[in-house]
C-alpha cells in the first residue's frame, strides 16, 4: 500500500489521484471527482457531493490523474487527521465510485 501523503495544517498543496482503466478503455472524455471521508468508511452515502478536479491525462489515455489543491489558500480545506481519498469517474453509461489504495494525513 503507498504511504500516506502527509500534508502540514496551514500548508496548501495539490492531493493527486490516478484511476487507471482495467479494460483499455480511453478515459480522455471523462470527469474524474473526488471525495474525502474518515479512513474507516467502507462505503459512500448516496447523497454524496463531488468536488471537482482538475485532470490531466496519460499519453496512452486509459490512465486519468485528478488533482485538488487543499489547504487555505485551496479550492477545499481538509481537518487534521487522516483521510481516505475516493474517485468517481463520471461516464456514461457508468459512473464507478473507486476507493483509492492512498490516503491524506494533514498533521
Amino acid at each position: 500500500m503507498p504511504a500516506d501523503r502527509e500534508i502540514q495544517e496551514g500548508s496548501t498543496e495539490y492531493v493527486d489521484v490516478t484511476v487507471t482503466s482495467l479494460n483499455d478503455y480511453d478515459l480522455s472524455l471523462d470527469t474524474i471527482q473526488v471525495f474525502f471521508t474518515a479512513t474507516s468508511v467502507k462505503k459512500l452515502p448516496l447523497d454524496t457531493i463531488w468536488i471537482n478536479v482538475s485532470r490531466t491525462l496519460h499519453p496512452a489515455t486509459t490512465m486519468i490523474r485528478g488533482e485538488l489543491l487543499i489547504g487555505p489558500d485551496g479550492s477545499y480545506q481538509l481537518l487534521p487527521g487522516r483521510w481516505k481519498i475516493w474517485a468517481r469517474v463520471v461516464d456514461s453509461p457508468e459512473i464507478p465510485w473507486l476507493a483509492s489504495d492512498r490516503a491524506v494525513k494533514i498533521i
